[in-house]
């Protein structure tokens, strides 16, 4: 029996996948008690021991916020082609392209009807991006808190069509996803966290488990 989707039972698919990633980011985070601070107090058990003073200034590596304005995190737009930062999940788009995300910053679009030389033709700036999922022709993603739907019929002419506001609790950048890691602690007043970048960091004040 052949199933047949429609464009709302893709958006309920991504949704459903979205709320699923949401709530195992917060059961992750219960489990890990989220942040250690450095600086609080020793008052911590051995099973989660980490050093919390430093006496000395000193470098480790590290993670820095990425930091967004936050009147800039609902803009979409499409850019010209750009190196992959942070290779997320891939969908095969038609006979010859290929959508890829770039986790927290949007979509390329990889022409790949010559498989042994693809070519990155378009990218669509969507902050914030972790999913996608296309119907007839119609590009379905988040951006952070909304669904977005972006016409892709015409490479040279692709738009946003359609927005639905508010369909989950966003998550992202909240800390990096690597466990045992220094960072940077978020500072909202510099916008909101759209990822991370790994670098060297001069006594940093928060930790991962």
């Amino acid at each position: 029996m052949k199933l047949h989707f429609t464009t709302n039972n893709v958006q309920e698919l991504i949704v459903l996948k979205l709320r699923k990633t949401n709530f195992l980011q917060k059961l992750k985070k219960m489990k890990q008690n989220t942040i250690i601070s450095i600086t609080t107090a020793c008052f911590i058990t051995i099973s989660s021991l980490i050093a919390c003073t430093r006496s000395q200034e000193s470098n480790v590596m590290g993670f820095a916020p990425i930091y967004m304005p936050e009147n800039q995190i609902y803009i979409v737009d499409v850019l010209s082609p750009r190196s992959t930062e942070t290779a997320g999940k891939i969908y095969q788009y038609g006979q010859g392209l290929t959508l890829q995300v770039d986790v927290s910053k949007g979509i390329h679009v990889i022409n790949v009807s010559i498989p042994t030389s693809p070519q990155k033709v378009k990218f669509i700036s969507i902050p914030g991006v972790s999913e996608i999922a296309v119907k007839n022709n119609i590009l379905i993603a988040n951006n952070f808190n909304d669904l977005v739907s972006i016409d892709i019929s015409n490479l040279n002419a692709i738009q946003l069509v359609g927005r639905t506001k508010d369909v989950y609790q966003a998550n992202q950048g909240t800390i990096p996803s690597e466990p045992n890691a220094f960072f940077e602690c978020p500072n909202e007043k510099k916008g909101v966290v759209i990822g991370w970048e790994k670098k060297e960091l001069v006594n940093p004040k928060c930790k991962t488990l």
